[in-house]
């Protein structure tokens, strides 16, 4: 797996492409999305640079990854989610996360 990471607050040039990196198993109340297409909000560049938003705490630490608007397929299921299918389209989006949907 690849993604653009962020390791330390800043402009840009900390925007790092990390090659190899694992892929997440789903625990039993979560599911695994291979993303298709990801997209970076204004807020998040105000995040990464340090100005607004999450300071590192235990519920965000860095490195993170960026593009909290997500659409793909759904790779795993854990054992306690009955409303996601595997192989079925999944879209989140930074807003309301919790609502993300997938299409039957």
């Amino acid at each position: 797996m690849r993604a653009i990471r962020v390791s330390q607050f800043g402009g840009p040039e900390v925007l790092k492409v990390e090659q190899n990196l694992l892929i997440p198993e789903a625990r039993d109340d979560q599911v695994v999305v291979q993303v298709k297409a990801a997209g970076v909000n204004p807020i998040e560049t105000y995040i990464r640079s340090g100005a607004h938003g999450p300071k590192p705490t235990p519920n965000f630490a860095l490195p993170y990854t960026p593009g909290a608007d997500a659409a793909g397929i759904v790779t795993a299921v854990g054992s306690g989610i009955q409303s996601f299918k595997l192989r079925k389209p999944f879209s989140a989006g930074a807003m309301n996360p919790l609502t993300s949907k997938t299409r039957e």
